[in-house]
C-alpha cells in the first residue's frame, strides 16, 4: 500500500474520530503537500532518508503556499469603475467581503489572483508579491513532521509496517527565543500597582 492510500484509510478510520475539526482540516490541507512529496512510494518501501528529502524541501526558498500581495492600484476605484457594487464584485470574484476591505486598504492579501482576474487585469499589472523569499518556519516543518510521524506510528500499531522511519528523521533546530521578562523597576512597579487594587 501507498504511503497516500494508507494516510486516506489513517484520517478515516483515525483522524476524523478523534481530532478536533480544525485539527483534521488542516491535517487534510498538509496531506496533500505530503502526498506531493512521498505518497507514491509504498509504506514498505519508506525511509527516513524520503523524510529527511522532504524536510529539506520545506526549508528551501520559495516552497511558501501562502503568498500575499499587496495592491498596486486602488481596488476600490477600480471596482467603481467596473460599475458594480462592492458586494457584488466580491460574489463574482469568489472573495469574502473581508479579504476584498483588506485588499482595498492595501493591506496584503492571497485572494489577489481572483481580484485582479475579476477587474480583467493581469495579476503582475494590479499587485505586487511580498516577501516571495520568505522561508516556511522550523515550526512548520515540524508540524509536518508530527502529522507523518502520527500516520506512520498507526501503520506500525495496525500491522502494515514493522518499525516507524519518522522516528529517526532529522528535523530543523528550533531558533531560541530570549523570554519576555521583566527587569526589577518594572517588577516594583507592578508588585506597588497591584497592591493599590
Amino acid at each position: 500500500i501507498r504511503f497516500e492510500d494508507f494516510a486516506a484509510i489513517w484520517m478515516k478510520d483515525f483522524a476524523q474520530k478523534q481530532l478536533k475539526v480544525k485539527t483534521y482540516t488542516g491535517y487534510e490541507k498538509s496531506l496533500e503537500r505530503i502526498n506531493q512529496a512521498i505518497g507514491h512510494i509504498k509504506l514498505k518501501d519508506l525511509r527516513t532518508g524520503h523524510l529527511n528529502e522532504f524536510y529539506r524541501n520545506l526549508e528551501e526558498t520559495g516552497i511558501r503556499a501562502d503568498l500575499k500581495y499587496t495592491s498596486k492600484i486602488d481596488i476600490g476605484e477600480a471596482i467603481e469603475q467596473a460599475g458594480v457594487t462592492r458586494t457584488a464584485f466580491g460574489k463574482a470574484a469568489g472573495v469574502a467581503g473581508n479579504t476584498l476591505r483588506i485588499a482595498i486598504s492595501g493591506k496584503r492579501v492571497s485572494k489577489a489572483m481572483a481580484i485582479s482576474a475579476e477587474l480583467g487585469l493581469k495579476l503582475s499589472d494590479a499587485f505586487r508579491l511580498e516577501q516571495p523569499d520568505r522561508l516556511l518556519s522550523s515550526n512548520t516543518v515540524r508540524s509536518y513532521h508530527r502529522i507523518i510521524s502520527s500516520c506512520l506510528g498507526k501503520a506500525v500499531k495496525w500491522g502494515y509496517i514493522p518499525y516507524n522511519p519518522a522516528v529517526n528523521a532529522e528535523l530543523p533546530k528550533m531558533p531560541k527565543h530570549e523570554a519576555a521578562y521583566l527587569d526589577e523597576a518594572e517588577a516594583r512597579e507592578l508588585l506597588m500597582l497591584l497592591h493599590k487594587e
